[in-house]
């Protein structure tokens, strides 16, 4: 019996960490690809990562079938506010060009009250 309760709760477990992966997929955007160019590396850097989290949002946007003039009214603090992680990939860095792949996880919460 103990047995059959232990596998219970683990099929349980299982399948509720993956119903729960699924519906947080929708607010992660993965591969946004940036290039960008500053007077400084440091601010190249900065630079990129607005870029990253404005273009991420816009994919988000998309996907919630949203218009996307809404990112207009949204600032780049209101974007990073709304960023629960962020993954960067493929960095390189040469003179004042930063580039890299990024991956961006938007918390619902946050997404739902910047956009009431």
């Amino acid at each position: 019996m103990s047995r059959i309760f232990s596998l219970i709760f683990t099929l349980f477990f299982c399948f509720s960490s993956f119903v729960f992966a699924q519906e947080g997929d929708l607010f992660a955007v993965a591969d946004v690809p940036v290039n960008v160019e500053d007077e400084t590396p440091t601010k190249a850097r900065n630079l990129a990562i607005n870029t990253a989290h404005r273009d991420a949002f816009l994919i988000l946007l998309a996907r919630l079938e949203l218009d996307a003039e809404i990112a207009e009214q949204v600032s780049d603090e209101e974007i990073f506010n709304m960023v629960i992680s962020r993954h960067i990939g493929e960095e390189k860095l040469s003179g004042n060009n930063y580039s890299a792949n990024f991956n961006i996880t938007f918390g619902e919460d946050f997404v739902e009250q910047a956009l009431s």
